[in-house]
């Protein structure tokens, strides 16, 4: 049986920056050494696929909801280049769509949170690192077309990523 898990998420936000030295408006040049708040606004699908099994053993799901992340961020110190932030993830009217069969009407919550570093190796380039766990609860009610129905569902997924970010 192969399983294979997805996120797609598109957002849009706003970045607000505070320096103490420069006051709310920093330059481009001190933007690592200031303290940055995120926020964003937009749509998530979480899509778990399962290879088909005879008798049914588990479902794919897709899970989609509007979202909004909290981030904030800060510099570790003056003379290294390192920031380290957390983020939070409230998701609004999470819906749950199972196939091919289902286990009735879905009632879906989900929260997300992580944290991240971000270490500056040349004026395009950063080292980057997020640790995310991520839950989605599911309770089940009405009428089911699986032949032994679950009551209930949960995913917990924890999302650890390590990488380059080019900067254009």
């Amino acid at each position: 049986m192969s399983v294979n898990h997805t996120k797609i998420n598109a957002s849009i936000g706003y970045d607000y920056v505070f320096d103490e030295e420069e006051g709310d408006a920093p330059s481009e040049e001190s933007l690592t050494d200031a303290i940055m708040f995120t926020g964003l606004l937009g749509l998530t699908n979480y899509n778990t696929s399962i290879s088909d099994s005879a008798p049914v053993a588990l479902t794919s799901t897709r899970v989609s909801a509007i979202n909004m992340t909290l981030k904030a961020s800060m510099p570790v110190s003056e003379t290294m280049p390192l920031t380290i932030g957390g983020k939070f993830e409230l998701f609004f009217n999470p819906s749950l769509s199972e196939s091919p069969v289902n286990s009735g009407n879905a009632s879906t919550t989900m929260t997300s949170f992580g944290f991240f570093g971000v270490y500056k190796l040349t004026e395009k380039y950063n080292l980057r690192g997020d640790f995310t766990i991520t839950n989605i609860n599911n309770r089940f009610s009405g009428t089911a077309t699986r032949a032994n129905p679950a009551g209930s569902g949960k995913q917990e997924l924890m999302t650890e990523q390590f990488g380059i970010e080019y900067l254009f």
